[in-house]
């Protein structure tokens, strides 16, 4: 594949600079096939060649491992463990196993790539499933750091990728917003950190909040790359509508939309990064080998995600000397100067309670005396104050100078700290957000769109039960998006010269609105479905006349 030249610009792939980024295995993390791997004779051998190293002896390895170890298991018969969740010795030695022949295989990939194939692309591996906190001594061999995380994911009831399925269809808002706030802690400080597939899927009925929330997440982690996983799987459905499916964007308009919000808050930097930098730290790669059993990577309080950066890192250095993030000590093993140093957070990374980690975070400033982060409340407040989480109702507000927006609940009043705009949310949950589209600010802008998501499914969609949890049957086009309303105000310098048009999802003026104007405002009505148009309205253009 690599060695294919490009008939256009007489390239091989793997001279080409088009070719930015290399993920070797997708999805392949070793502890993900665990099951697999424990019939592999090959897969024996190199296990126990492994603890024969590492122990020299049988008595040795007895002497780790207690009574884990069989009294008949010799070098050369001994078991993997039952599961890589099980908080025993012989699990923690088979994840270092396996984080040591990931370094290995990759320093081999890299070297054939680079040295035999003169291939200058970024390697990356290990992107999903599962995480341990020993999986980043891997990642720290890899060019950059990758990772793929999914809301609503289809399961699969009777056959792989076939219906029925099952989803929980619930707000992702909820339980603190988790899509892909675990995941900041794949983010190895020093390298870059792509998500190279991430989707709110279809059939969810709340996935209208993905794109708000992907783009807020990516920009306050200040991420490198992400990509929405899939625009289409089929030449078909570019070339011809086609009914709404799991993943592809190309027959889901509602995504379409709404993956609009990634771009303008995060390629566009319309929203800010965040402004400090929290990092689980080690220096000590022995801490491993003495533990009785490795942490899984992602921390329960990894709701902080939402509020700061957040991320791992593995430095030579001591904490006291790194200056640019505030570290969380792996181990409770460090002495001074570290121990008194003023960029340390002083609490067990993995065994704490969410009030000790904001304590934490409030005593560093990190969390200042106007954010309004409350945990009892499950309100999460981004240290920019652009971004603010109600995970008990199950809303959020979005409040930047070039794009802002709210998602919430029929009957929600949602209104913005800096008043640039107000919604009144009537008849079914909404994500609506306004950017502008030139370089000005929303009070001054000539020219903005506003997006209204409700939620859209297929014709004839079969469910299995009343909450949608279910999937029997896709059903088919038209596509049909459910009914809802809102008033919108909006805070403007002029708000006397504006006019407000519905648009077609192709861009085109359909009809106008009315509106209300006061001194400082312009407020009008939105709804999906508009008298003497044929077809929902999820779009608006407000312009100066």
């Amino acid at each position: 594949f690599l060695m294919h030249t490009n008939k256009y610009t007489g390239k091989a792939y793997a001279q080409d600079p088009a070719l930015a980024w290399l993920s070797m295995i997708n999805e392949g993390i070793f502890a993900n096939f665990l099951k697999q791997i424990r019939e592999f004779d090959e897969w024996k051998f190199k296990w126990n060649n492994w603890l024969k190293q590492k122990y020299l002896t049988i008595e040795d390895l007895k002497k780790s491992w207690n009574a884990e170890l069989n009294p008949i298991e010799n070098f050369g018969q001994i078991q993997f463990p039952d599961s890589i969740f099980n908080k025993t010795k012989r699990a923690a030695d088979c994840l270092l196993f396996f984080s040591e022949l990931e370094q290995e295989t990759v320093q081999k990939m890299k070297n054939f790539i680079r040295n035999e194939l003169n291939c200058k692309a970024l390697i990356s591996n290990a992107n999903a499933w599962t995480y341990f906190v020993s999986d980043q001594l891997a990642r720290n061999v890899y060019d950059y750091v990758d990772d793929h995380f999914y809301v609503e994911h289809p399961e699969f009831i009777e056959k792989p990728w076939r219906l029925p399925s099952r989803s929980s269809n619930t707000n992702p808002l909820k339980n603190a917003a988790p899509g892909p706030r675990n995941h900041a802690f794949t983010r190895l400080y020093g390298k870059p950190f792509t998500i190279s597939e991430f989707n709110y899927c279809a059939p969810g009925e709340f996935r209208a909040a993905g794109g708000l929330l992907m783009g807020c997440f990516a920009a306050l982690q200040d991420m490198d790359a992400a990509w929405r996983f899939a625009y289409s799987h089929s030449r078909n459905s570019i070339l011809n509508s086609t009914p709404l499916g799991y993943f592809d964007l190309v027959s889901d308009p509602l995504n379409q939309a709404s993956d609009r919000a990634v771009i303008c808050l995060f390629l566009r930097r319309d929203a800010a990064p965040a402004a400090h930098k929290i990092a689980i730290g080690f220096n000590d790669k022995q801490f491993f080998t003495k533990q009785q059993s490795i942490p899984q990577l992602f921390p329960k309080w990894s709701w902080a995600a939402w509020i700061t950066q957040v991320g791992t890192l593995i430095t030579d250095k001591q904490f006291n000397a790194v200056q640019d993030y505030y570290i969380v000590p792996l181990s409770s093993d460090i002495a001074e100067p570290q121990l008194s140093a003023p960029n340390l957070l002083k609490f067990p990374p993995y065994n704490t309670d969410n009030k000790q980690v904001l304590t934490a975070l409030k005593s560093k400033g990190i969390v200042g005396p106007d954010n309004i982060t409350d945990l009892d409340s499950e309100i999460y407040q981004s240290d920019t104050a652009q971004l603010l989480i109600n995970s008990k109702d199950g809303s959020l507000y979005i409040d930047t100078p070039r794009s802002a927006g709210v998602f919430g609940l029929p009957d929600q009043k949602i209104c913005l700290p800096t008043a640039a705009m107000e919604v009144q949310i009537r008849k079914s949950h909404a994500a609506v957000w306004i950017t502008t589209l030139d370089h000005s600010k929303i009070q001054i802008s000539k020219r903005m769109l506003l997006t209204h998501l409700t939620d859209v499914q297929n014709s004839e969609i079969v469910y299995g039960d009343k909450e949608r949890k279910t999937l029997m049957a896709w059903g088919k086009l038209p596509h049909l998006a459910r009914y809802g309303e809102a008033t919108i105000k909006l805070r403007l310098a002029q708000p006397q010269k504006y006019k407000v048009w519905a648009l077609a999802l192709n861009g085109s003026r359909i009809k106008e609105i009315d509106k209300k104007i006061t001194p400082n405002s312009l407020t009008f009505d939105i709804s999906t479905a508009i008298a003497s148009t044929n077809n929902a309205v999820l779009l608006y253009e407000i312009c100066l006349d």
